[in-house]
């Protein structure tokens, strides 16, 4: 986040809460219950909490990063900051996706307001540090934010499912915590998403949204894969892919789960698709991915 009296910057991951934590960041500056106390978060009761959470405030403002590469939207953003706040004790304006302004964006912008940033707050948000012009962000306050944790991710699916009155199984929602990257905004699309197919949260209903392969499907693919029945092996994997998953995601999935197997990684919660697998394949599959690994000669 960045603050041009200051900048504030907020910085990634995508769907940690940097957004909204510049909206209450913003709020809390203005908050009239804050004067002469050591309060840390807006009362939301006051006058300027009201307005600015009824997104009626004159004085704290979203703008569109893109918008401002045009002139005319630059030179009015610049022009409104230079004026003083209508009611709050500073004027905040709050640009998501920074890093897609231009480079002459941001020099016209901290040029023209670096001598008169008195009450003037800027707070910029970016998953991408590196993609911002480091000599405009110069002095800024950066604010780093960590990924959300899969088991908080998976509380607040928990919540979510219990309030829309939604059925699931637990190893879904953990799988959509999984996937979700540390972003708790992905986890809750993909968990609306799933409620508009069914009632029930199932895993194999978030593979088939998703459009992933599950471990046994894999499993029975890669079997195939060492077995010289050929023809059977494309028409399978022709199959899924016309069924729901693109070919990179498969090859992905297949050399996640080959690396698995090497590291043993894929011995936990054995089913027995796994079990049958391993008692057919799993000498013979070694040898193949050791060969692999140990020669440099065999791709030629």
């Amino acid at each position: 986040m960045f603050l041009l009296t200051c900048w504030h910057q907020i910085v990634y991951p995508g769907g940690s809460g940097k957004t909204s934590a510049a909206r209450i960041f913003a709020a809390a500056l203005n908050c009239l219950s804050h004067k002469g106390k050591n309060v840390k978060k807006p009362c939301g009761e006051c006058q300027e909490c009201t307005l600015f959470f009824a997104r009626r405030s004159r004085d704290v403002k979203e703008v569109d990063s893109v918008s401002l590469n045009k002139a005319e939207n630059l030179r009015y953003i610049i022009k409104n900051a230079m004026l003083p706040p209508v009611s709050s004790s500073f004027k905040a304006f709050i640009i998501d996706e920074c890093q897609l302004m231009q480079g002459s964006t941001w020099s016209t912008l901290v040029n023209s307001l670096e001598e008169e940033c008195h009450r003037i707050i800027f707070i910029m948000i970016t998953p991408d540090l590196s993609k911002l012009p480091r000599g405009e962000i110069h002095g800024s306050q950066r604010f780093h934010f960590p990924k959300i944790k899969e088991s908080d991710i998976v509380q607040r699916l928990e919540k979510i499912c219990l309030e829309e009155g939604l059925d699931y199984d637990q190893n879904a929602l953990e799988f959509i915590a999984t996937r979700s990257n540390g972003s708790l905004r992905d986890g809750e699309m993909t968990l609306e998403q799933l409620s508009l197919l069914g009632k029930r949260i199932t895993i194999s209903l978030t593979y088939e949204l998703i459009g992933i392969v599950s471990g046994d499907e894999l499993l029975e693919l890669l079997a195939l894969a060492l077995s010289p029945d050929t023809s059977n092996t494309v028409k399978r994997a022709a199959e899924l892919m016309r069924s729901r998953i693109d070919p990179m995601q498969l090859i992905s999935q297949l050399a996640i789960l080959i690396m698995d197997i090497l590291f043993g990684k894929f011995h936990e919660k054995i089913s027995d698709v796994k079990r049958q697998f391993f008692e057919r394949h799993t000498c013979e599959y070694t040898c193949i991915t050791l060969t692999l690994y140990i020669n440099p000669w065999y791709h030629q």
